[in-house]
């Protein structure tokens, strides 16, 4: 497909999916020929390269917000796209999404991956001044 658009066949694609925008929001951050495309998993939707298994990626997330790819860091998922910008913060030990919740002490972090029966994480992170 990529080919078939390139200057030296003179086609002209009228679709918001080839704009520039939409290229750049859907294109691999690890490799250079791969576009992230939607998966319809048994549990959830999720992105993967359109060039295999080969590819670093594995699995991107689903933006919450706008829908696009949502790329892992080290410690957030952030959205592919960049009028959304949307960030969410991962569980550093199993990779779920985390959420602020309430204690006795004031608001933390915990894993979504909580109130999971038979796969848990208790982990908890202090909430910073300012976030």
């Amino acid at each position: 497909m990529t080919e078939l658009l390139s200057p030296k066949y003179k086609i002209n694609v009228v679709s918001k999916a080839f704009s520039e925008e939409s290229k750049k929001r859907f294109k691999c951050p690890y490799c250079t020929d791969g576009y992230l495309r939607l998966v319809k998993g048994p549990y959830s939707d999720f992105y993967a390269c359109s060039t295999g298994f080969g590819c670093p990626v594995g699995k991107a997330r689903v933006c919450e917000k706008c829908h696009s790819p949502s790329i892992d860091t080290r410690n957030e998922s952030v959205c592919n796209n960049s009028l959304c910008g949307c960030k969410i913060k991962i569980c550093p030990e199993c990779g779920r999404p985390m959420k602020i919740r309430n204690g006795q002490y004031g608001d933390f972090w915990g894993c979504t991956g909580y109130g999971i029966k038979d796969d848990q994480c208790k982990v908890t992170i202090k909430v910073k001044a300012g976030l």
